[in-house]
């Protein structure tokens, strides 16, 4: 008997950041879509087959998909977003779901990710049913709503269109028990195809993971908040263990990418992690992850020591500003600037490479605070530093409030801002020499690398 099958699209991004424009990035750093992965997986668990594509990987046009929807009866055809869309713009997911709704009128087009928060934007443009959090769950029930098992109004966590009427449904509960979710569809993809050549301590073939999910505090210019409704849950470790244990044995992956929004918050999990890591003993096993500054707040900073002894050479931390008011007007801490240059220096001194985020164009910026980042970034040591243009993500408190918003920048200086304070930082004498020395100590290789990389900055 046949199997009942979906497809599962990825697109390729076309956004742009201060640092490097979107499509250049795509030509250095290509990583897999791992929410794609856990859905494919979640579908494979109720017998229904996947396909994926990855536009980053395997370009593809509309008429394309339209050949390949021809061919195969798929129960659906969903798509991944990663940004929050503006209801007022059409975005490369609608115009591909409109594309096929064209073609394909009884084909149900569904979207996930953290970019669904605004449904209206996909329900008004081609798409049938949108997945408002976690989909894990909700896919599989979408499913079944496609064989005929359900209807749309039992399913939690959705808004779906049905008969020119929008209807939106209760919310899901997040999934308390993450061992309970399979491990991503790893046979789906090839990770030697995947290379990311924007991180220097990184060595091929990598594979993100998730060691956790959700986050439990409140920035105003993120949408976590209501993508995860400030749910934090951890893995337990013998689970995670046992998929890093696959991607190492099976898949030779020799560099870890933890894409935590905030990794190693509960810090007893975290030295019980790193313990438990290092009694492996992948001697060739690297990884790196996204620490708050917050996480060191009662000083704990050994922690760092034993990351390092399990194998971390890279921490990524956001600060997004040195002004005190501006951390404030942001739902953040002023402390946090003295905890992560003590961060840094503990991180240095284990030979463990860091990097900081900046967002310029918060609430309450001006010149006089875009130089006190600068100089602050200058000062931290840190090895590398972005700054990045404020994008305001529907549903963010940011973007409820951007009518109050202060700020002495229009977003096309804001741009030209970023981009002058990036090359401020990575043409500085002492930057170059950290760097470099950094770059030497944990991954040589990526020098060759180093050509392209200036030449996309500069």
């Amino acid at each position: 008997m046949k199997k009942d099958k979906i497809l599962l699209i990825a697109l390729a991004s076309q956004g742009r950041s201060g640092f490097i424009a979107g499509h250049q990035l795509q030509k250095i750093r290509r990583r897999p879509i791992i929410g794609l992965l856990y859905i494919s997986s979640a579908a494979e668990s109720i017998g229904v087959e996947t396909e994926i594509l990855d536009q980053y990987i395997n370009p593809f046009t509309l008429d394309d998909i339209r050949q390949q929807v021809e061919k195969n009866k798929y129960l659906l055809v969903g798509f991944y977003s990663p940004v929050v869309k503006n209801n007022s713009e059409a975005s490369l997911e609608t115009i591909y779901a409109s594309y096929l709704k064209k073609h394909f009128p009884e084909l149900t087009i569904v979207a996930g990710g953290p970019g669904t928060y605004f449904h209206g934007h996909f329900l008004d443009r081609g798409f049938d049913i949108v997945c408002k959090s976690e989909g894990d769950e909700t896919l599989k029930d979408i499913i079944r709503y496609t064989q005929g098992k359900l209807k749309l109004s039992q399913v939690k966590g959705i808004a779906y269109r049905e008969k020119d009427k929008v209807f939106t449904n209760p919310d899901r509960e997040p999934i308390a028990d993450l061992s309970t979710i399979p491990y991503p569809d790893w046979p789906k993809v090839d990770l030697k195809l995947y290379k990311d050549h924007f991180i220097p301590t990184l060595r091929h073939p990598s594979a993100p993971v998730t060691a956790s999910r959700g986050c439990p505090l409140r920035c105003a210019f993120c949408y976590s908040p209501n993508f995860w409704r400030y749910s934090h849950r951890v893995r337990p470790i013998p689970e995670l263990l046992g998929e890093i244990d696959l991607l190492v044995n099976k898949y030779k992956v020799k560099y870890i990418l933890f894409q935590d929004p905030i990794f190693g918050w509960d810090t007893k999990w975290l030295a019980e992690f790193c313990e438990a890591l290092t009694l492996r003993k992948y001697r060739k096993l690297k990884w790196m992850c996204h620490l708050h500054p917050l996480i060191f707040r009662k000083g704990e900073y050994d922690l760092i020591r034993k990351m390092k002894l399990a194998g971390c050479n890279l921490i990524h931390l956001g600060l997004q500003s040195a002004d005190d008011q501006i951390l404030k007007n942001i739902n953040r801490s002023p402390s946090e600037p003295a905890i992560l240059k003590e961060i840094i220096a503990v991180a240095r001194a284990n030979k463990i490479m860091t990097a900081v985020d900046f967002i310029i164009g918060l609430p309450g910026e001006n010149r006089r605070t875009v130089r006190k980042n600068i100089e602050y970034a200058l000062d931290s040591k840190a090895d590398m530093v972005h700054f990045n243009p404020l994008y305001l993500e529907v549903g963010t408190e940011l973007f409820e409030n951007k009518d109050k918003m202060q700020t002495a920048f229009s977003e096309d200086e804001i741009v030209k801002i970023c981009a002058r304070a990036n090359r401020e930082f990575y043409l500085n004498f002492k930057t170059i020499c950290r760097l470099s020395i950094g770059i030497i100590q944990n991954n040589p290789r990526f020098l060759l690398h180093a050509l392209l990389r200036a030449r996309m900055v500069l």
